[in-house]
């Protein structure tokens, strides 16, 4: 994977409403865990017809934090987000039970995870993530209210889109964090690949409600060099809606990393199984000693007997050399010529 910079920004507005039950939050930079967790950003929209929606998003949007803050390095980041979703549910519904509002406490959930050129999201509710490159905006999501339902019911011949648009309840959310049971969860079955001066905007519906996908486009990306979460707040309360819901604000810019980044990138790590693996290759099997005695035994026999052969070699080529000698023959001679001048047999 290729290397990019993350550059984070936020805004946030309370609107028109009396209170901001919007959160955000953001995983630590310089985390243990960063190089194989990424970094993480989360948006929270607490539900404004239940109570307690500004508690539930700060709740969510801190646990989601720190459950994902242990992710171990053994754990895909899609399971890891799954595994903070449930904690925070969990979280929320305890605030729920707390309070003796159980089922009327709740808030939606937004969260992305950059790493190197991957991005990784989930979604719960109606808030949104979007993708801008250079050209255009994409939403990613798919929000999880009645109106998506009523919408595919349409689609398949069931509903008219008339129907759709005039039932009252068409905005009301089917699945959010604090629910009994938390089954509709929105993620992509593979990470998005991301490239430079691409931008990941997380927002909450005070945005989206406000601004179209084009004005989301221009003011994103025309303040590149600036802080286009803060022109995004801004494009939105320029409207001058009279009922502007609060708005919250992520955008994670990529960019090329800077010298001292790539310095501190970790050197690969070969897995457990390579490491086994090559151990086997290089490592030798210990000889066994009883094999080894026998064939020290073998080599002194064998160089005895070498031994034995070279001096048994060396003895017979002196003996040899001693029965061809002149002083032999001539000592033969000499025994021949005194025995005929004695034919007596004395001295």
């Amino acid at each position: 994977m290729d290397s990019l910079r993350v550059i984070p920004a936020n805004a946030q507005h309370q609107g028109m409403r009396s209170e901001q039950q919007d959160a955000f939050a953001f995983s630590s930079p310089d985390s243990e865990n960063r190089y194989h967790a990424g970094f993480l950003a989360v948006v929270a929209d607490g539900m404004g017809g239940m109570s307690c929606g500004r508690e539930a998003a700060h709740i969510a949007s801190q646990v989601f934090i720190e459950a994902y803050s242990g992710k171990r390095e053994d754990e895909s980041i899609p399971d890891a987000l799954k595994r903070a979703a449930f904690e925070a549910n969990d979280a929320v519904k305890a605030l729920a039970e707390e309070t003796s509002e159980i089922g009327e406490v709740g808030t939606t959930l937004v969260a992305a995870v950059a790493r190197a050129d991957r991005l990784y999201w989930l979604s719960v509710g109606d808030s949104r993530i979007y993708k801008l490159d250079a050209e255009s905006t994409a939403q990613l999501n798919e929000e999880h209210n009645l109106r998506n339902k009523l919408c595919r019911l349409a689609n398949g011949g069931f509903l008219d889109a008339e129907e759709v648009e005039a039932n009252p309840q068409k905005e009301a959310l089917t699945s959010y964090i604090g629910i009994e049971n938390l089954t509709e969860i929105d993620m992509p079955e593979k990470p998005l690949i991301v490239k430079k001066g691409d931008q990941i905007v997380l927002c909450s519906d005070g945005l989206y409600k406000s601004m179209n996908d084009e004005e989301i486009f221009s003011a994103a990306r025309g303040a590149l060099n600036d802080d286009p979460a803060a022109a995004l707040v801004d494009g939105a309360m320029d409207k001058g809606l009279r009922h502007q819901d609060n708005i919250t604000v992520l955008v994670l810019s990529f960019d090329e990393p800077e010298a001292e980044e790539r310095a501190e990138e970790p050197p690969k790590k070969t897995t457990k199984a390579r490491k086994m693996r090559r151990r086997k290759k290089t490592q030798r099997r210990p000889i066994p000693t009883a094999f080894v005695a026998g064939v020290k035994l073998v080599l002194i026999f064998l160089l005895c007997l070498l031994i034995y052969c070279i001096l048994s070699r060396v003895n017979t080529e002196n003996s040899l050399k001693v029965e061809e000698s002149p002083m032999s023959r001539e000592y033969v001679s000499l025994s021949i010529k005194i025995t005929d001048t004695n034919p007596a047999g004395g001295v």
